[in-house]
Protein backbone atom coordinates (compact mmCIF):
# COMPACT_ATOMS: atom_id res chain seq x y z
CA UNK A 1 0.00 0.00 0.00
CA UNK A 2 2.41 2.53 0.81
CA UNK A 3 4.51 1.50 -2.42
CA UNK A 4 1.08 2.86 -4.29
CA UNK A 5 1.38 5.78 -2.74
CA UNK A 6 4.46 6.94 -2.98
CA UNK A 7 4.09 6.01 -6.87
CA UNK A 8 1.05 8.08 -7.04
CA UNK A 9 3.07 11.37 -5.19
CA UNK A 10 6.10 10.70 -7.85
CA UNK A 11 3.45 11.15 -10.99
CA UNK A 12 1.84 13.77 -9.32
CA UNK A 13 5.15 15.61 -8.89
CA UNK A 14 6.59 14.90 -12.54
CA UNK A 15 3.43 16.46 -13.97
CA UNK A 16 3.76 19.09 -11.82
CA UNK A 17 7.33 19.54 -13.35
CA UNK A 18 6.05 19.30 -16.53
CA UNK A 19 3.49 22.11 -16.26
CA UNK A 20 5.91 24.38 -15.02
CA UNK A 21 8.34 23.87 -17.43
CA UNK A 22 5.55 24.00 -20.03
CA UNK A 23 5.04 27.59 -18.56
CA UNK A 24 8.37 28.84 -18.40
CA UNK A 25 9.50 28.11 -21.90
CA UNK A 26 6.37 29.44 -23.12
CA UNK A 27 7.42 32.66 -21.10
CA UNK A 28 10.91 32.76 -22.56
CA UNK A 29 9.56 32.44 -25.82
CA UNK A 30 7.31 35.23 -25.07
CA UNK A 31 10.16 37.43 -23.25
CA UNK A 32 12.28 36.69 -26.46
CA UNK A 33 9.57 37.93 -28.95
CA UNK A 34 8.88 40.77 -26.74
CA UNK A 35 12.33 42.20 -26.44
CA UNK A 36 12.95 41.75 -30.82
CA UNK A 37 9.75 43.77 -31.08
CA UNK A 38 11.44 46.08 -28.69
CA UNK A 39 14.25 46.38 -30.33
CA UNK A 40 13.16 47.01 -34.16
Amino acid sequence: MKQQLEQKELEKSARTYQEIYETDRELQELTDRAAIEWLE
